[in-house]
């Protein structure tokens, strides 16, 4: 089998598919800003992380804030339900934005990156799982 390597104009590489992973462009209907390519890596977990394909890579992590999902953990302590999400964009200059899943809106949440790997979002009461969506871009 002959090994695939996606990379962007300037030589550098963003990654080698797996066994697991699915690679897939994005098409018009979801536009780099800059007009230029994207592609998305989809983990057999269902996690996309997206990666353009311009001067510089910036990839994204997008995921339902739901414990199912391998990336993410949940737990309700002292009135607050914290999410605690596995991104692997290796810093922790990110901008993260949450949305709720049945009307697509912002929605402020407590947003602290302990390590360069994890994100914690947390909200007062108890939130169920799958409600809302995550997204973190390097």
């Amino acid at each position: 089998m002959a090994l695939i390597q996606l990379g962007i104009a300037d030589g550098s590489a963003i990654g080698n598919p797996t066994g697991t992973d699915y690679w897939f462009f994005n098409d018009s209907n979801n536009p780099d800003p800059t007009g230029e390519a994207q592609f998305t890596r989809r983990d057999s977990s269902g996690v996309d992380i997206v990666y353009g394909t311009g001067g510089s890579v910036a990839p994204s992590f997008n995921v339902d804030l739901d414990s199912t999902i391998v990336s993410v953990s949940r737990a309700v302590a002292g009135g607050r339900t914290t999410f605690t999400i596995t991104h692997g964009l290796s810093t922790k200059d990110v901008i993260s934005q949450v949305k709720r899943l049945s009307n697509e809106r912002i929605v402020d949440w407590r947003i602290e990156t302990p390590t360069v790997n994890t994100i914690e979002a947390s909200r007062a009461g108890t939130v169920a799982d799958g409600l809302f969506r995550i997204i973190i871009k390097g």
